[in-house]
């Protein structure tokens, strides 16, 4: 016989709750270090004048080497998830930067940056670095600049191996006054640039402890973050960039280089997945086209030949072959639930690859009201077992990289995450 336990909620332990228990197992040093960090987010360091300023300069800095003056220095490797991936190492530091566009604003998507508070700062992190983000604390405040304290699973994800990094973000909205983007904190003018750095602070100045009291592998970043670029072309797509440069690290480290790549992936996949449009439906099968030639390469199906089946673009409903279409990621939110789950999907090249794909004029309905967002996901004929990192992969078809890869969208696509 099964019994279900009837819990109140008195007895319900909160996260913090159960923190202040696994404390009791630690060490004296790391009980310290813990205490100290909730000290200090409950009773943020107020920040001087000096490393404000600085801050703002360095976002600055940031911004322009991705717009005005681009780094030259950056070597393009691959692609993933629609990400393009740039490296670069010197002596002691290693360099990983991610380019793609995203739909929104750039009010929008800097709005999804809300680090002013711990609780904030953690569920900001938990959104963007989804099973990267172990926890983290606002430890210092002014203004649009805050420091914080951070922690992420390592190469190995386990307790056992954690980074951290105490650091400042400082996130600034611009506006374009004669062909140049100007900081601007009004609310009324056009925002048309944005950026958030981090950059590592001297620890000493706010938690000075050592590995022993943190246990983790203490890590520096340098001229990191977050850039937004509106677009020329259209109003709701900017183009998103996330520099993450580690220094005093070997840059021969290859399970080093492929978590920072992780990180990248999976903090501009995240955007993207919170910005898509919350309007985005499937078309029902009722309005499915039943087109005797493929929407997109034009070639006849052949019920009896593997990859010239008829298939459906769930997205805009057209008739589409093997070769033409791929699946896409669906992050929908149940209607007797709250949780979201992530379902695959059909989908044509051309809507897999549009940042706001539409149904085709005459086939467009609702099905339910699922508030999906989709991203693209593998192909349909690579294989879909899962990979530690899922990194992603190029695609192969080759009308990929013909008719759609020539498409006016698909032209813009290429245009907003264009690099040296």
């Amino acid at each position: 016989m099964l019994v279900s336990a009837q819990v109140s909620s008195t007895q319900t332990w909160s996260f913090q709750d159960l923190r202040g228990q696994v404390d009791a197992k630690d060490s004296d040093d790391h009980k310290l270090f813990k205490r100290s960090v909730r000290r200090l987010s409950k009773d943020p360091v107020h920040l001087d004048e000096e490393l404000v300023l600085g801050a703002e300069r360095r976002g600055q800095d940031l911004l322009a080497a991705n717009t005005t003056h681009l780094d030259t220095t950056l070597v393009y490797t691959h692609e993933a998830r629609g990400i393009k991936i740039y490296e670069r190492r010197t002596n002691d530091a290693v360099l990983l930067h991610g380019a793609t566009s995203v739909s929104g604003s750039v009010d929008s998507i800097m709005d999804l940056f809300d680090m002013g508070t711990t609780d904030a700062f953690e569920a900001t992190m938990r959104q963007v670095l989804p099973g990267l983000f172990y926890e983290g604390a606002t430890i210092g405040v002014a203004g649009a600049t805050n420091v914080h304290w951070m922690s992420l699973y390592g190469e190995q994800t386990s307790d056992s191996v954690r980074h951290d990094m105490v650091f400042l973000s400082c996130a600034t909205r611009y506006e374009t006054l004669r062909g140049a983007a100007v900081p601007t904190s009004d609310v009324v003018s056009a925002v048309t640039h944005g950026s958030l750095v981090w950059h590592s602070v001297p620890s000493k100045n706010f938690l000075p402890f050592k590995a022993r009291h943190t246990q983790c592998y203490r890590r520096y970043i340098s001229r990191s973050g977050f850039t937004v670029e509106s677009s020329d072309l259209d109003e709701n797509v900017c183009r998103v960039t996330f520099t993450l440069e580690l220094t005093q690290v070997d840059p021969s480290n290859v399970p080093l280089r492929h978590w920072m790549e992780h990180a990248v992936v999976t903090a501009l996949s995240n955007l993207t997945t919170q910005c898509r449009s919350v309007n985005l439906k499937l078309v029902p099968r009722s309005r499915w086209t039943q087109e005797s030639k493929c929407h997109l390469c034009k070639k006849g199906f052949n019920l009896f030949h593997l990859l010239r089946r008829r298939h459906h673009c769930r997205l805009c409903g057209h008739s589409i072959c093997n070769e033409c279409s791929t699946f896409v990621t669906i992050e929908s939110e149940g209607m007797a639930q709250k949780s979201t789950r992530l379902d695959s999907t059909r989908s044509c090249l051309l809507c897999a690859f549009t940042e706001t794909p539409k149904p085709h004029k005459e086939h467009a309905a609702i099905v339910e009201d699922r508030g999906s967002l989709a991203t693209t996901s593998r192909s349909s004929n690579e294989d879909h077992r899962p990979s530690r990192y899922d990194l992603g992969r190029k695609s192969s078809h080759p009308h990929m990289s013909s008719s759609v890869s020539s498409s006016p969208r698909m032209s813009f696509r290429r245009s907003m995450i264009q690099m040296p």
